[in-house]
């Protein structure tokens, strides 16, 4: 960073010596501009928080977190192995702020089960809070495939088992949208249903 900012003010002065721009705001380049004079945008509110780093919850019971993975092992479960995807963050109609949207997933070693729950947060007096919770189910019966905020929806893909029944590899993937009534977070219209494609959904 040191290196591209030194360039960058070489460019910038030279620039000036030869009367071809008067402000970093004329340069093309206006990420270089904006880092010059210290206006580059950064995440701000709840997309500036390390959700890596802070905690979740499972079945309402919270988990510590550190780089993704369990700050610590579960007393009540050693074995317990948890990770996060990366949040998704927006707006969801029926709530006033941002939010981020977060996908965890749990399993213990050894056992075939990886269960799936999506946590909602937003952010009061600076800090991560639960809004909002939504358990999954266990791979095909009823795991949480992915989930985005767009449109003023919650979106959330879920999977459902083959006609033939079994755990292991989904049939089908359903999208759930989400509003917020009332405080709570409740489904939007009618669930659609496509076909689960392998080496894409699973």
């Amino acid at each position: 960073m040191i290196r591209k900012h030194a360039g960058a003010l070489a460019l910038l002065l030279a620039a000036q010596a030869l009367g071809f721009a008067s402000r970093p705001a004329q340069f093309a380049d206006k990420t270089v501009a904006a880092e010059l004079s210290g206006s580059a945008e950064s995440p701000r509110g709840i997309e500036a928080v390390h959700f890596g780093d802070g905690t979740v919850y499972l079945g309402g019971k919270p988990h510590r977190l550190h780089k993704g993975q369990l700050a610590s092992p579960d007393p009540d479960d050693p074995l317990l192995r948890v990770s996060v995807e990366p949040p998704a963050f927006g707006h969801v109609d029926g709530y006033s702020g941002e939010l981020a949207a977060i996908l965890i997933y749990s399993s213990d070693p050894g056992a075939t089960g990886l269960f799936s729950e999506l946590n909602v947060f937003a952010l009061r007096a600076g800090k991560p809070e639960l809004v909002a919770d939504l358990p999954g189910g266990d791979r095909a019966e009823g795991g949480l495939h992915t989930a985005k905020i767009a449109n003023g929806r919650l979106v959330v893909e879920v999977y459902a088992p083959p006609p033939s029944g079994g755990g292991c590899c989904p049939g089908f993937v359903d999208t759930v949208r989400y509003r917020f009534t009332g405080g709570k977070l409740v489904r939007d219209g009618k669930p659609s249903r496509r076909t689960a494609v392998q080496d894409k959904d699973y």
